[in-house]
């Protein structure tokens, strides 16, 4: 059976939708697809993804719209499609974070890069971070409330080894300070480091530290990161 182009660009179409990355578009960079293809826009978001490339390489200024698709050809625009980058956010409320015991934990061992935090820390809160595999951390943020000047408190996302590795360090990934202002203030990292994750040796969690008050003073912490459509 031979399946048309113009069908298959309605089903990614159909699936972009749905996986809400539809954009919005510049003019089609086709000579034969006008702005009266009933497909114009839906070409344009393949070109615009890189889901497609043209049909007359190497200039591909074409489409080709009313050609055939080979199977190959479907595997190509398949593949690309499923490579496509999407955008999404984890949030953390304040009541998913929880008290962290100061021994027999992964507080057993220290922070590198921000000096010696380890299990003599006072009052650490911490909450599991399920960010896939592969993925590509973009941001961290925290609302905090502090309306204490002279107390600050600090989240940290942070990558965690096996606490039962000998020497092992945890990785500070991004963190932020609050500004004792008051309640819902929320600040944002501007820096992040080691962005991959890699779950096959670390686990990721968002942990706060204050010197001092109530475990109340975290309001929520946000994770945003970027992984394939289809990983």
């Amino acid at each position: 059976m031979v399946v048309r182009k113009s069908l298959l660009v309605a089903a990614f179409a159909a699936i972009a939708i749905l996986s809400g990355s539809v954009v919005a578009l510049a003019a089609n960079q086709f000579a034969d697809v006008p702005d009266s293809n009933v497909f114009s826009e839906d070409i344009a978001w393949l070109a615009a993804h890189d889901v497609t490339k043209g049909c007359n390489p190497p200039t591909n200024d074409l489409f080709c719209p009313n050609d055939p698709v080979t199977r190959g050809q479907m595997a190509a625009f398949l593949h690309r499609f499923g490579d496509i980058e999407v955008e999404r956010t984890i949030a953390i409320d304040q009541i998913g974070f929880l008290p962290i015991r100061d021994a027999g934990s992964y507080l057993d061992y220290d922070y590198n890069a921000v000096g010696t935090i380890g299990r003599y820390s006072p009052n650490p809160l911490g909450a599991s971070v399920p960010v896939p595999d592969g993925a590509t951390i973009t941001g961290f943020s925290a609302t905090f409330c502090d309306s204490n000047s002279s107390i600050d408190y600090e989240a940290r996302l942070v990558r965690r080894p096996d606490p039962a590795v000998s020497g092992a360090y945890a990785q500070v990934i991004a963190q932020v300070t609050s500004t004792g202002d008051g309640c819902a203030i929320t600040v944002a990292a501007t820096t992040v480091d080691n962005a991959v994750v890699d779950l096959e040796s670390y686990s990721y969690a968002v942990e706060v530290w204050y010197a001092g008050g109530t475990a109340t003073n975290i309001r929520r912490a946000t994770i945003s990161y970027k992984e394939p459509m289809i990983p």
